[in-house]
């Protein structure tokens, strides 16, 4: 269980993840083995994991939908090749479905991998629906602001060095220069620009505690409801994420809460909103969570 010093230093690298263990003892006034010890500890827990926000202008034109899964055998879905790439994997308390998040950089694409998933043995249903927005959570955004709306460039050796900051926020800039090709000092006089102008935002993703309990809120919204509702429901401090989608329920958000009973009450406060016609709660046990989101609004 983490107490206040790991809670403090989980916020600090939350708005820094590539924070060095000076600053942060400096900042914290503690001594510099204890901070490099505790950080140790709560990455290699997996209570923590660095990694970095890509400015939406440098990521990949690509759109996000959802698939819901019923029937599929768990493990034969999780090592498939078809979910690969998805960062995110739930499995639906009460009716034993995969709900899967799957990115396309085209509608080609998108119908291959509804199709792969669609295909794989045993599944009796595969329901999509795409994404057209997603709002995080004001808990969720690390303090972050808005993008700068500057213009931002990437050649080949930056691309190469945000895909692996992507995979570890604190590498070293000895572990960066074997993926870049330059000097160590080369590369971090990239890492450093990348960073400096805004490119990249280094973080660290927070694994939910234990204790906690998550729920799948599916709402049926009228559409000039729409706008309103997300903006609402992305300031609600349970709220990991909510987002605008194709079919019945065109909004879906994501709680987290400390309980199940709070979960149950706050859920039900929330679906009470007129602006929802109709909407239902799912609790959720996490199977897979690698988001990384690229901004706090996405829109493909």
């Amino acid at each position: 269980m983490q107490d206040a010093l790991d809670s403090r230093l989980t916020e600090l690298l939350v708005r820094d993840g590539r924070a060095t263990y000076r600053d942060l003892a400096r900042r914290l006034g503690e001594p510099e083995s204890t901070v490099r010890s505790r950080v140790s500890a709560l990455l290699c827990n997996g209570d923590l994991t660095p990694t970095v926000m890509v400015h939406p202008a440098l990521e990949q034109p690509r759109f996000l939908y959802m698939v819901r899964v019923g029937g599929a055998d768990r493990e034969q879905v999780l090592t498939s090749e078809a979910v690969a790439a998805s960062p995110w994997i739930g499995l639906m308390a009460d009716s034993g479905d995969l709900l899967i998040q799957m990115a396309a950089a085209d509608h080609p694409e998108f119908v291959a991998g509804s199709v792969a998933l669609r295909s794989l043995p045993g599944v009796r249903r595969a329901e999509v629906s795409v994404i057209v927005s997603v709002r995080v959570g004001a808990a969720w955004r690390g303090g972050a602001t808005a993008w700068a709306d500057e213009a931002v460039d990437a050649d080949d050796v930056d691309r190469r060095l945000i895909e692996e900051l992507r995979r570890n926020g604190r590498a070293s800039y000895t572990a960066l220069a074997e993926v870049s090709g330059l000097t160590v000092a080369a590369t971090r006089r990239r890492a450093l620009r990348l960073l400096e102008t805004g490119a990249i935002r280094a973080t660290v993703r927070v694994r939910a505690s234990q204790e906690t309990a998550e729920a799948n809120l599916s709402m049926s919204v009228r559409a000039g409801d729409v706008p309103s509702l997300l903006a609402d429901l992305g300031e609600h401090p349970a709220i990991r994420f909510v987002v605008e989608q194709t079919g019945p329920h065109n909004v879906a958000a994501y709680l987290i809460t400390a309980s199940r009973s709070e979960l149950d009450r706050v859920a039900q406060a929330l679906l009470d909103d007129p602006r929802i016609t109709d909407g239902n709660a799912e609790t959720v046990q996490i199977l897979r969570d690698d988001l990384s989101w690229a901004a706090q609004e996405h829109r493909p």
